[in-house]
């Protein structure tokens, strides 16, 4: 058990466990941006707590399912949020669950994300190499995934790189990586929780990431993490971590390693 106070300026990417959703908190020399909120109202608000957070620069919305989305009222009223990203075809798209999302965020400071656009915070630049456009009416195939490069001895080269996916599985990532000069991963949040399809062996082969992070609930209905993803994570020799069973999965990143830990 660890106790992080607000006063750390640690350049740390945690996992927050907001049960069956995604809640994924950067912290970087006095900033801090969140991607999506979960629909656990509590959960994120208590989490974000945990950290010492009572503002964050941005709040980046990956894609409209409720479970990436929906807690975001909540969050409006506990901290302070700067700007909302979402991308750029969830401003106009009209399905359900778009219009539904935009409902959510009326009001705020909203940023537009397309493809190759990036967002610098602290240490940490995160680049979107997927959607080209929204294809499947704000759901699981329009997440946004984004390339997080952290330069931590600020020469201008990443030392570490991350890819935040959403819910969006080994065939968009497949597709995603074209748009990317990443090769070799160090921390990957796992896609969709972990599901049946959201890594393939080709996908592991290309990306070699070091660490995954997965995002799912207790005893969820899904049977989130799957088996398959699980046994191809071991077979690829990935370590991994849940948060069903540790609770926020903390990544300090330094100049020559990263320590992953649970924080309850």
């Amino acid at each position: 058990v660890l106790s992080i106070h607000a006063e750390d300026q640690a350049d740390r990417i945690i996992a927050l466990d907001v049960g069956q959703g995604d809640a994924i908190l950067i912290k970087s020399d006095g900033h801090a941006v969140l991607i999506d909120t979960g629909n656990r109202d509590q959960d994120v608000v208590d989490g974000l707590k945990r950290h010492g957070i009572s503002r964050l620069d941005m709040v980046i919305i990956t894609h409209a399912d409720d479970d990436h989305c929906g807690s975001f009222p909540a969050l409006r009223a506990s901290v302070s949020i700067d700007t909302v990203a979402i991308a750029s075809d969830l401003a106009h798209d009209p399905s359900d669950k778009a219009q539904q999302l935009r409902s959510l965020l009326e009001g705020c400071q909203i940023q537009r994300l397309s493809l190759h656009d990036t967002i610098r915070f602290g240490i940490f630049s995160a680049t979107v190499i997927w959607p080209e456009r929204c294809i499947d009416g704000g759901g699981n195939a329009d997440s946004l995934i984004l390339d997080v490069g952290a330069d931590t001895d600020y020469n201008g080269q990443r030392d570490w790189t991350t890819l935040m996916c959403g819910d969006a599985e080994a065939d968009n990532l497949a597709d995603a990586l074209s748009h990317s000069c990443t090769i070799d991963i160090d921390i990957l949040k796992v896609g969709h929780h972990g599901s049946r399809k959201a890594l393939s062996d080709q996908l592991l082969n290309q990306i070699s990431p070091s660490i995954g992070l997965i995002s799912c609930g207790r005893n969820n209905v899904y049977g989130h993490p799957h088996a398959t993803t699980i046994d191809l994570l071991e077979c690829h020799h990935v370590m991994y971590a849940r948060t069903d069973q540790e609770g926020d999965i903390s990544c300090d990143l330094t100049s020559d390693r990263i320590d992953v830990f649970g924080v309850r």
